[in-house]
Formats: structure tokens, C-alpha cells, sequence
């Protein structure tokens, strides 16, 4: 079987992966790269820049409510469909248009994850590729729970994606994904529950910045469950 060699070899094409290999190349090196899943990472698929969709739209509707009696006579209708056409026009774009970067750099492109044969040896579409160095940005997944009933859970990418918003949401997890999706759900007219064994939501962040959220949080109807004596 022949052997690819590089200089350097990415896992991940996402912002951290793109901007390694593309360093790499100016620095004069031999780049390769690996993706799984749509080139361009999840930022840009399916993470925060999508989000930003919603969250303009849910910060629309939440201004207008709080302008009601104070010159606004009725809530603006949206339409969640249309809101993710929006999203999927420039979303779609994305895994092609980061493809044609990395190709007019010169980096080869392939579509399976890796594996790992020695510390310098990788395994990928049926051919064997050897690298001086190889970098590791595939990101982080969510963490998979261990309850019985959990093949019917969601998780963010899933969110992004709704067909339709339903009448009530749950939330395992406050931390700032799991926050972030139910403020854009509770302001857009969502029931929203947020599940966590934390002792307050955020419990990362500090506290001096998350009892002011955790308030408007619970002004806006989230309701909060398992905070401060565990699910």
C-alpha cells in the first residue's frame, strides 16, 4: 500500500483545524486534512453562527414585548419556517465554500475520520498517511446520558434544526448552551424547564454575573429544577 506523507496532518476542519492548516501552509509545510462530517466545523454548521439567527430573532421579540404600552399596540407575528430558510441558505454554503479554501491552498481533503496506527502513522479512506506532526481539533461532542430513555433526547444540533417550535421544552443542563437555547425558546413564547444538579445555573461563571440571569431568566418564565439539592 503506498504511503501520503505531510509535514502536518488535521483532524477537524472547524475554526481551530482551518486555522492550523492554513498557518501551516504559509509556513511552508505539506498540509493534510480530515472531517467526518461537513467540512467547516461545527461553529459554522451547526453551532454559533446559525444560533445567531434565532437569537436575533428571539431578542426582536423580546424588545417588542417589553415596548407593549409604551407605543407598540400588538406583538409582531414570526414565522419559524421562514427563519430556517434563512439559516439554511447561508448554512449550506459552508462546507463547499471551506473545501474551495483548503483546496487553493494546496491542502488535500478527506472525508473520514482517521485512525491512529503509531504516533505518526494515520489510516483514512483505505490509504495510510505518515506526518511529521499531527493535530487533533475535532472539538467536543455532547456528553451522552446515561438514563434509561435517553435515544429519544435532543441535543443542540437537533434544536437548530426543529421543523416547527413545540409548546414546551426541556433542558438537561444549565450550563451556557443549554441557558443560551432555552432564553432564545422561552423568549419566542416557549414553556421552558432547565434540569441541573448544579447548586445554581452557570456554575462555572461567576456567581456575581449569573444571579442577575438566573432572575431575568426566571422572569421570563424558565422554570428551574434540581438547583441546589440535585435532580
Amino acid at each position: 500500500m503506498s504511503i501520503k506523507e505531510f509535514d502536518v496532518f488535521v483532524i477537524g476542519t472547524g475554526s481551530a483545524g482551518k486555522t492550523v492548516a492554513e498557518a501551516c501552509v504559509e509556513a511552508g509545510k505539506k498540509v493534510g486534512i480530515a472531517d467526518h462530517r461537513e467540512f467547516g466545523g461545527t461553529c459554522a454548521n451547526r453551532g454559533c453562527d446559525p444560533k445567531k439567527v434565532f437569537v436575533g430573532l428571539s431578542e426582536i421579540m423580546d424588545r417588542t414585548e417589553k415596548m407593549k404600552g409604551k407605543g407598540i399596540t400588538q406583538m409582531p407575528e414570526f414565522s419559524w419556517q421562514n427563519i430556517q430558510n434563512f439559516k439554511k441558505k447561508f448554512v449550506d454554503a459552508v462546507p463547499a465554500a471551506t473545501e474551495k479554501d483548503l483546496k487553493s491552498l494546496g491542502i488535500e481533503m478527506y472525508h473520514q475520520s482517521p485512525q491512529f496506527l503509531d504516533e505518526n502513522t494515520l489510516s483514512v479512506e483505505g490509504k495510510t498517511i505518515k506526518a511529521k506532526k499531527i493535530v487533533i481539533a475535532t472539538g467536543q461532542k455532547p456528553m451522552e446520558l446515561k438514563i434509561p430513555g435517553r435515544d429519544f433526547a435532543l441535543v443542540s444540533d437537533d434544536f437548530l434544526d426543529l421543523s416547527e417550535l413545540p409548546e414546551s421544552m426541556i433542558f438537561i443542563g444549565a450550563g451556557y448552551i443549554g441557558m443560551e437555547l432555552a432564553h432564545i425558546a422561552a423568549r419566542l413564547g416557549v414553556k421552558v424547564t432547565i434540569l441541573d444538579m448544579a447548586d445554581r445555573p452557570l456554575s462555572n461563571f461567576n456567581e456575581k454575573i449569573v444571579n442577575p440571569l438566573t432572575k431575568i431568566s426566571e422572569d421570563i418564565g424558565i422554570d428551574f429544577i434540581g438547583l441546589k439539592k440535585g435532580i
